[in-house]
């Protein structure tokens, strides 16, 4: 991991747990959890042993080393299981077995367990979440979140990414309020803006316009309850070698963001920077699936991000 802003004080957070679902797992045990500075999975100092004999669903202590800005960092976790193990999105390096120090690192797009950060912060430094899917997670990418867009743009102009986001997520499957994925950090306090970055999925699984509209109007009102007032929509991506109904109703949708007064003021248009046709992703950007983006793909998508949603510090 690696910030674009100080973290004064933080801890680490575990469960056995897959947000997108709501499912826990059982039978988990973390024996050492260390962090330290880090590079390509490897740390370059002696890390710190930050916690041990932890199961999942409890949290470290408070850690008052701060996590300094434009410093690479790792977690480095071990734990065990009886039961089945919860993996979510995220890049890292695992290896099957950590009896010995030569343990072969492999480098992973899927971590066990929901791991995340709850960091204390300067009151003047931004905090900007996305609700979105696979796209917004940076999937693609060699390192998904840590290359997604929101956090490439959060660590250029200083402000600490949150992510709503669940790869093969919908705006249906966001629909209830009283889901665990809404309400996981209702007990912190909330982003100062968001992006509405949600929709691939229900459009090329056949939603309909009207459907994207009804289930945006939805998935809105909850964003506004549950993140921030302040929000921001992005366009829809192409996928390439698609063509037909679903993509007549992809562009009938980002048409209908454009020309509509609340959406369009705060619309980031997200296709141009990595699409040069609005039918395909541009060859230097596509992963090789033609959906997903590589992570120079995610950093051209953050460039349409040209208006700043709250101030951020001088």
């Amino acid at each position: 991991m690696r910030f674009g802003i100080r973290i004064n004080r933080w801890r680490i957070h575990f469960r056995n747990n897959n947000p997108r679902f709501g499912v826990i797992g059982s039978g988990v045990s973390l024996p050492q959890v260390y962090f330290g500075p880090a590079t390509s999975g490897a740390f370059t100092a002696t890390p710190a042993l930050i916690a041990s004999d932890r199961t999942t669903g409890t949290v470290t202590r408070w850690q008052r080393t701060p996590i300094e800005a434009g410093v690479e960092y790792a977690i480095s976790y071990s734990f065990s299981t009886t039961g089945i193990t919860r993996r979510v999105v995220g890049g890292g390096w695992s290896a099957s077995s950590v009896s010995s120090q030569s343990a072969t690192l492999t480098r992973v797009v899927s971590l066990p367990l929901d791991a995340w950060i709850e960091a204390e912060i300067e009151p003047d430094v931004p905090v900007l979440a996305v609700f979105g899917d696979s796209l917004a997670s940076g999937v693609g990418a060699s390192l998904p979140v840590f290359e997604s867009w929101l956090s490439i743009y959060c660590r250029r102009i200083g402000a600490l990414p949150v992510h709503y986001t669940a790869s093969g997520d919908t705006m249906a499957g966001w629909s209830n309020p009283f889901a665990h994925k809404w309400a996981r950090w209702q007990h912190l306090s909330r982003p100062d803006a968001a992006f509405h970055a949600m929709g691939s999925n229900d459009v090329f699984a056949g939603a309909s316009l009207d459907q994207m509209q009804e289930r945006r109007a939805t998935t809105m009102q909850i964003l506004t309850e549950y993140v921030s007032p302040v929000i921001a929509s992005t366009t829809l991506l192409p996928r390439s070698r698609l063509s037909g109904a679903t993509e007549d109703t992809r562009r009938a949708y980002n048409a209908w963001l454009k020309t509509t007064p609340d959406e369009a003021r705060d619309l980031c248009d997200m296709v141009p920077p990595v699409s040069r046709n609005d039918e395909d992703i541009s060859p230097g950007f596509d992963c090789g699936d033609g959906v997903h983006l590589n992570a120079s793909g995610y950093r051209s998508m953050q460039t349409a991000i040209t208006r700043a949603l709250v101030p951020t510090p001088a």
